[in-house]
């Protein structure tokens, strides 16, 4: 709105259209974001700055007014001139640090919450949400290099769970938890194991502005009991208490069919199975920063509870099928599905954990073409602006108003289905480089323009045609055109670079794995690719019956209760010479 004091006080109709456009992109983008500010009683910082762009918008209008109506009279002319500039100064000089304030208030709230949460979390008032929840700590230091205070804190949380602190996975660590292992001799024969398989129905309404999708899934249990040692194969054991299970990162979940009760699977070793088909609203740990061409893993997150357990139980993921009818309209599902196990440290519910999904990648030819290819195009017309003559501002404000709504409008028309989060997007580095194109080349036909009318604006006239211009200022504004040009060159070429750097990085992230791709906070493998696969036959040789390979094999090595630890080594995975 300041660049339109350079053009003169009589053209009143001119600077009002002009002020008319902006005011009304500026209400086009406040409908845009209305349905996400809050509706409350009180004044927020956001509707204090909005009422100041509003009153800024009316001060100037005003401003414009006023020096029409005294424009004329061409006696006042003198006086005009220096009352235009006057009000420029002054109106620019208010609102540069009316923003510098609001700036510098927004630090000091932002600091003043992150200190008052600091000041509560230290003085016990507010304690880390992984304390209060009952979440063990974990120190990647070993127990010996851990101060008094926090060895007794993880001594206090862990007592009477000993027993747990152990599961029996396919992510068991071979480090030190190895040695807590050799101490708990008669502890560890208590360990039940419960395999778990997956097979996925259906999955829609991937949303990643909620972080939502909605899933179909079956779940199956399999695991060995001595009571149902000696049972009918394929006899109900009504008897037998069936794993709880907790779908943890569901919204909404229900069970819409399961088993009456376990089956026995093979009577010789008490092996038992039972399956439930769950329909649920799960939320995804979405990771966008690559958005639109990021992966996402639609995690089946489902823990196994032990309230009236008296064993230690512990998850054995075996397998995911998924169905092959299966599809997305806007994602690329990858073909293995992905999964990772995570032990009771781990888990963010205390519980051993199985996350299991599918990995798609996002089809992001929508967003290229429909949304960054036009927005790129449209800033890129701002160039059209240096056709234009330095000395007619007028006409090359009618250019970037123009091109102004249309970066609204079309930042608009992707805000539905952008995600919100608290960081920067490969999308949102696109959209800022755009408008810092556009910035840039409207500051730069403002600052060109104010330069080329300074000898005006100090002559005794307020607006000279261009016949009384002089020799001196005819080259001030030819070397104007100059530096112009010489600075429409330069940001061609560095818009181009840019561009091009953006794409080959656009690029070489959609060809990355999928795997490779998902920014997950757990380590994920693919069940194809996993090296984990169990084998097809018992301990001998024997063949396997029952559906769980695996769990057969660690039933056998459980009959051997009496030889101790070796047999149990092995069935983790250790030789003999690893167990010695």
């Amino acid at each position: 709105m300041f660049s339109f004091f350079v053009l003169p006080s009589s053209e009143f109709t001119k600077r009002l259209v002009d002020i008319l456009k902006i005011v009304l992109t500026q209400t086009t983008f406040r409908f845009s974001v209305e349905h996400r500010l809050p509706k409350v009683q009180h004044w927020t910082p956001f509707d204090i700055y909005l009422i100041s762009c509003q009153m800024l918008a009316c001060l100037i209008v005003g401003t414009f007014m006023g020096c029409y109506y005294l424009s004329k009279d061409s006696s006042r002319a003198c006086f005009l001139q220096e009352i235009e500039r006057a009000l420029l100064v002054g109106l620019a000089a208010l609102w540069v640090l009316w923003n510098l304030c609001f700036v510098l208030y927004a630090i000091h709230r932002k600091k003043s919450e992150l200190l008052g949460a600091r000041l509560a979390m230290r003085s016990g008032l507010v304690l880390p949400q992984r304390i209060s929840s009952g979440l063990m700590p974990r120190f990647s230091r070993s127990p010996r290099q851990l101060s008094s205070g926090e060895v007794q804190q993880v001594e206090s949380m862990t007592a009477g769970n000993r027993d747990s602190e152990l599961p029996l996975t396919p992510q068991y660590s071979r480090g030190s938890e190895l040695r807590a292992f050799t101490n708990q001799d008669s502890k560890v024969a208590e360990t039940q194991v419960i395999s778990i398989a997956f097979r996925i129905w259906l999955i829609r309404n991937v949303d990643l502005v909620k972080a939502t999708f909605e899933c179909k899934f079956r779940v199956f249990l399999e695991w060995l009991d001595e009571s149902a040692a000696g049972l009918e194969k394929g006899k109900k054991a009504k008897e037998l208490k069936v794993p709880s299970l907790a779908i943890t990162n569901a919204i909404q979940a229900e069970v819409i069919d399961r088993s009456s009760a376990p089956e026995v699977v093979n009577p010789k070793t008490g092996h038992v199975a039972v399956q439930m088909l769950f329909r649920a609203t799960l939320r995804m740990d979405q990771q966008v920063r690559h958005f639109p061409f990021d992966c996402q893993w639609l995690a089946i997150t489902v823990s196994l509870k032990e309230e009236g357990c008296a064993r230690n139980r512990s998850f054995l993921f075996q397998y995911c099928e998924v169905d092959e009818g299966l599809s997305l309209d806007e994602w690329y599902i990858c073909p293995d599905p992905a999964f990772s196990t995570l032990t009771k440290h781990d888990a963010p519910s205390i519980q051993d954990t199985v996350m299991c999904g599918l990995l798609i990648r996002r089809a992001s030819r929508y967003y290229v073409v429909n949304i960054m290819l036009m927005l790129g195009l449209i800033s890129s017309v701002a160039f059209a602006i240096y056709t234009v003559d330095v000395s007619l501002f007028w006409e090359r404000a009618e250019v970037f108003l123009g091109i102004f709504p249309l970066i609204v409008v079309f930042k608009m028309s992707a805000q539905g289905k952008l995600p919100r989060v608290g960081y920067s997007t490969k999308f949102d580095q696109f959209a800022m480089a755009c408008q810092m194109l556009f910035l840039i080349i409207v500051m730069g036909c403002m600052a060109a323009s104010f330069v080329s009318n300074m000898p005006v604006w100090f002559r005794s006239c307020v607006y000279l045609s261009a016949e009384d211009l002089t020799d001196q200022d005819l080259a001030t504004i030819d070397l104007i055109r100059h530096v112009e040009h010489i600075c429409m060159f330069v940001l061609v070429g560095l818009w181009m670079f840019w561009i091009g750097r953006f794409s080959f990085f656009a690029v070489r992230t959609s060809r990355l794995q999928p795997v490779d791709g998902v920014q997950s906070s757990v380590k994920i493998k693919l069940q194809g690719l996993s090296g984990d696969a169990a084998p097809a036959a018992g301990v001998g040789g024997a063949p396997v019956e029952g559906l769980a390979p695996s769990l057969s094999v660690v039933a056998e090595q459980e009959k051997t209760r009496s030889k101790g630890r070796p047999s149990l080594l092995v069935a983790l995975g250790f030789g003999d010479d690893k167990a010695k």
